[in-house]
């Protein structure tokens, strides 16, 4: 049986105990059945338990192995250089005359990196035709 399904029936005896404990006339025969019941229930469930939590170490072990594993071998690929693109300074949204100021904002917005100081302080400003050379200044 499951762990689930063991607890399951452990929480079913319980309750059914626990009814015959609350009557006032309790069938004094059935109570110490339901107790030894009840008894082989946990003991069968902690075991059940522990064998499942054994595995569960055994298999964060391995994983942990295996990734450690597959990080070193990783690490013995030769991989080419990657070369960044350089920036030659001619920004050419900014001097497109045909774009309006709006679309040049979102242009600008959308080219910071997410969460820095630039990006915030940009962001800081309403998106509005005026305030993009604002933002060009900072």
């Amino acid at each position: 049986m499951k762990r689930k399904g063991l607890r399951t029936s452990f929480t079913l005896c319980s309750n059914k105990l626990k009814e015959e404990l609350s009557r006032d006339m309790m069938d004094l025969k059935i109570i110490p059945v339901l107790r030894n019941q009840l008894r082989d229930k946990f003991y069968r469930w902690r075991r059940a338990k522990t064998k499942f939590q054994a595995i569960a170490e055994t298999d964060l072990k391995f994983c942990g192995t295996a990734l450690q594993r597959d990080c070193v071998e990783s690490r013995k690929l030769k991989l080419p250089e990657i070369e960044l693109k350089n920036f030659s300074g001619e920004a050419k949204i900014h001097s497109d005359a045909s774009l309006p100021a709006e679309d040049k904002f979102q242009y600008l917005v959308q080219s910071l990196v997410p969460g820095s100081k630039a990006a915030r302080v940009v962001e800081s400003l309403p998106m509005t035709a005026a305030n993009y050379p604002k933002a060009m200044e900072l």
